[in-house]
């Protein structure tokens, strides 16, 4: 038996196996090392935007007839209207997530597991978190000091990502992530307030699905995002006390094989407020770039998940370029029937989204799971029923 022929089936052949692994694609190690190159090579475009952001002079023409410094200050003005120019000590009482931190692995790292025993954190975090304590129920000072490690930053390591290359992501030190995850938590609270739910893909899934229709929203995604959030832009864009705060409690050097890297970049993924900052930074960027060419509409953002007006598509490549950032072609679409957001994939308002298979069948229950996959896949819009040309497979 055979899927029927369809865009939705021809779509589904063409990445069904875009990120499966066995031995027959490449070894984990070469997957691991294109990962950990990749990065640097991020890490060289950083660095050349940080020395260019310092050295734009103020009247360069970021868009026709639209000053650099003009700019800057309406993303300025934007960001403080949604986070405030200072932070409130509400902003800093933070939390652990299940996720790996520099002390424990990710078996270890239950979020309560991490308020006991030792506790990695990196010498200018422990001054904003020892400034805390008194606030702070549950922690106290002596405990705290008795427990505590000096660390130099996080540590890399690699997830895999497709067949041919992996992703890298860092273990953030304990309190580093615990303050982090404050200051992202609070970040997410403010951005919701003017319409950037970033509890919720559901929103960006359904303007794709809508600009798939007539066109109007454009759907962009960007190459190694988190990674490419510059030093220099944030510290361009962000209050003074909200940048000195957040380059307090990131990790400014990344262990990677056991040398010491020294960041361009401002955090990466596994930093607990990441997510938060990148959204909050391309909301500003796409905001003032459909404000300066007078482009009215939606503009949506989840994490480097962008939905603008189709006509300013060109305009905010180009912005974003100039701020350091890579739009994916591949999965950026402003024309045509097709659009992509978090996850949702449209062809003219139908759901074409795929499923994947990632490694060999190892027993009947990944058997029953694709097969799970399928029937969820094949399901008739509206109905809830499988659709009967499928019901063979």
């Amino acid at each position: 038996m055979a899927l029927p022929a369809s865009v939705k089936t021809d779509y589904l052949k063409a990445e069904i196996f875009s990120k499966y692994v066995d031995e027959s694609t490449d070894p984990a190690d070469v997957r691991r090392i294109r990962a950990i190159n990749k990065w640097l090579a991020t890490e060289r475009e950083n660095e050349a935007t940080n020395d260019r952001l310092l050295l734009t002079p103020e009247e360069y023409n970021i868009l026709p007839r639209v000053p650099f410094d003009r700019f800057v200050t309406f993303c300025r003005n934007l960001i403080v209207e949604i986070i405030g120019e200072t932070a409130s000590v509400d902003a800093l009482i933070g939390a652990f997530s299940g996720g790996a931190s520099t002390s424990r692995s990710r078996t270890e790292s239950h979020p309560a597991g991490k308020y006991l025993g030792k506790a990695d954190v990196t010498s200018p975090a422990w001054e904003v978190f020892e400034d805390l304590l008194d606030d702070i129920p549950g922690w106290d000072l002596v405990s705290a000091k008795s427990v505590f490690r000096l660390v130099r930053g996080n540590v890399m390591f690699t997830v895999p990502k497709k067949s041919d290359i992996d992703r890298c992501a860092c273990k953030e030190p304990d309190i580093n992530m615990w303050l982090q995850k404050g200051i992202g938590t609070h970040f997410r609270r403010c951005l919701r307030r003017i319409g950037i739910n970033l509890n919720d893909q559901s929103i960006n899934r359904s303007l794709a699905r809508k600009g798939s229709i007539t066109g109007e929203l454009s759907t962009l995604d960007l190459s190694s995002a988190s990674d490419s959030v510059s030093r220099g832009l944030v510290e361009l864009l962000l209050p003074e006390c909200w940048f000195t705060l957040l380059d307090s409690v990131r990790s400014h050097v990344t262990v990677i094989d056991g040398e010491e890297h020294r960041n361009e970049m401002f955090s990466s993924m596994g930093n607990g407020f990441t997510f938060e900052l990148e959204s909050l930074l391309f909301y500003a960027l796409a905001r003032a770039t459909t404000y300066f060419r007078g482009i009215p509409g939606i503009v949506s953002v989840y994490g480097d998940d962008l939905i603008v007006p189709s006509d300013s598509y060109d305009y905010l490549v180009w912005v974003l370029g100039y701020f350091g950032f890579s739009v994916n072609t591949e999965k950026s679409f402003a024309s045509g029937p097709f659009r992509e957001s978090c996850g949702g994939h449209y062809y003219d308002g139908t759901d074409i989204t795929p499923f994947y298979i990632k490694e060999p069948f190892q027993d009947i229950s990944d058997l029953i799971d694709v097969a799970n996959k399928l029937r969820k896949w094949a399901e008739i819009p509206g109905l809830g029923i499988l659709d009967p040309t499928v019901e063979p497979i």
